[in-house]
């Protein structure tokens, strides 16, 4: 498969050095590095020993990860998808609810597969998770909380609910599955470059809550979620390479059982289900429809606060 990542920015980054690990492994034939910055996609390139590019369509390739700014995925992605390219966008699909249905709509009328990129639901630690609260071993969840906290400069182009807050509402679905609910979100505590927020989602008999913030010196750097049970809670650390904690006492009276949850890399898993989909015309495991809905949660709980909502996902300059 001949396949390119367009975008050299620090996810593009990211991308290429998975895929490059892919192509050094044979699951790959051909990889290029795309993007509009000729020094940045060059200084990219020769860290793999790659070829580059400024302009995809001088790019003969079958497949993209797409991890240019979000502004532009709607119509990058509509013009590789009706060339006939199998795309991977990064999170969030598109700015928009409309542009993100329009991907998902395009991909069907080319027969072509459009995975979105939530790398996160492909971490070992929640997946076992959800395998866990399938089999009811958490009892009726109540209560999900994600808190991500850390402190840097703040943006202008976008905040931490588009650039972070998408990934954890995202991860509340994987975990409730909530296809028979219209997940109900509204934001609070947002200021007005959304350094940081607190979005609050009702699912019906269960609430998800998401904290996030650049604004955090005293806390350092932390990601973790809580999901709490009427029978166990569990806790997932998402900087620490064992995984996963369960709690078996509500009043905190037991010890935690850790489980070690380590394995393969959530970005180096996704691009592989990806390529599955790819070579047996499968669907993905996070599909455009998915990361269509992300963007329609984040884009419901705008609406209370009245204010223009910034471009999702630019936080990270990608490009």
């Amino acid at each position: 498969m001949r396949y390119a990542v367009v975008g050299a920015g620090s996810w593009g980054a990211n991308h290429v050095r998975t895929a490059a690990s892919l192509h050094e492994e044979g699951l790959l034939d051909e990889l290029v590095v795309c993007d509009v910055d000729e020094r940045r996609a060059r200084r990219l390139a020769e860290a793999y020993d790659l070829p580059f590019r400024t302009d995809v369509a001088d790019c003969s390739i079958d497949a993209a990860t797409v991890a240019t700014p979000t502004r532009t995925h709607h119509d990058l992605g509509t013009r590789l998808l009706e060339s006939g390219v199998d795309l991977l966008v990064e999170a969030p699909l598109a700015a928009t609810p409309a542009d993100a249905r329009d991907l998902v709509e395009t991909a069907a009328d080319h027969d072509r597969t459009l995975a979105a990129g939530h790398s996160l639901r492909y971490l070992p630690a929640l997946v076992e998770l959800r395998r866990r609260i399938e089999g009811g071993e958490l009892g009726t969840i109540e209560y999900l909380q994600t808190n991500y906290f850390s402190f840097r400069a703040p943006q202008t182009t976008a905040g931490v609910l588009d650039s972070i807050g998408i990934h954890d509402v995202d991860i509340f679905a994987y975990l409730l599955d909530p296809t028979d609910l219209e997940p109900d979100p509204d934001t609070v505590l947002v200021d007005e470059t959304d350094r940081a927020t607190t979005l609050v989602v009702d699912y019906g008999e269960t609430v998800g809550v998401v904290n996030v913030s650049w604004e955090t010196p005293a806390a350092g750097t932390c990601r973790h979620l809580l999901v709490a049970g009427d029978e166990r809670s569990a806790y997932v650390d998402y900087l620490d390479d064992v995984g996963l904690e369960l709690h078996d006492d509500r009043d905190g009276g037991s010890e935690p059982r850790s489980i070690d949850t380590r394995g393969e890399g959530p970005l180096k898993a996704a691009l592989i289900d990806f390529l599955h989909a790819v070579e047996t015309g499968s669907e993905p495991r996070v599909s455009g429809r998915i990361g269509a809905e992300a963007v329609s949660v984040l884009e419901r709980a705008r609406e209370p606060t009245g204010r223009d909502a910034p471009l999702a996902g630019e936080v990270d300059e990608r490009s």
